[in-house]
């Protein structure tokens, strides 16, 4: 992924990744593929570059986002990679979403460049979880419904797994995670 495709589809500032944050997602790659191997193995093969998010203005308290022009590639912000449980379910979520672009952009379910303007007024669901502010930010059209519903059954998921993995993990911790992880 170049600056001159981020520059064209985002304007999200991109900042080189210290080694310990590289390092934070390593781990977070490891996580995934520890507690839900198959679920890793499907999602992650649709993400093919993350970039690291610049912490300027709005942009400092963002943990990922993902675009569907921008195609295998991810972008996590600095809060994302402080933790591995952290950075492990940023990675899982936004290559979820990648997931679903890939399909969206080889399946007929919806064109490739539908866009919900296209076909007038339609019927939007609104999300309870954001403020409808001033262009209703909280009515979403079909595709991003059907996106949010796919990425939040991977999280519950995802949240589930972990949950019971943390628990199991404080039983044998030290030896475990030194054992398998060297952390």
């Amino acid at each position: 992924m170049t600056r001159e495709v981020l520059a064209r589809y985002s304007r999200i500032p991109l900042d080189a990744p210290a080694p310990a944050e590289v390092g934070m997602l390593r781990k977070g790659v490891r996580l995934l593929e520890t507690l839900m191997p198959d679920l890793a193995r499907s999602a992650l093969g649709h993400t093919h570059v993350a970039a690291v998010i610049a912490p300027l203005g709005h942009w400092a308290d963002m943990r990922s986002t993902s675009l569907i022009q921008v195609g295998g590639g991810i972008f996590l912000g600095k809060p994302a990679l402080r933790n591995p449980w952290v950075a492990a379910e940023c990675l899982l979520h936004e290559s979820v979403h990648q997931k679903l672009y890939d399909f969206r952009h080889g399946h007929t379910l919806l064109a490739r460049d539908f866009a919900a303007e296209d076909l007038g007024p339609q019927p939007s669901v609104v999300v309870p979880w954001r403020s409808p502010g001033s262009g209703r930010e909280n009515a979403w059209d079909t595709f991003r419904a059907l996106s949010a519903v796919h990425v939040y059954v991977h999280s519950r998921c995802w949240e589930a797994r972990r949950r019971n993995g943390r628990r199991n993990w404080r039983r044998n911790s030290a030896a475990w995670v030194t054992r398998n992880h060297g952390w």
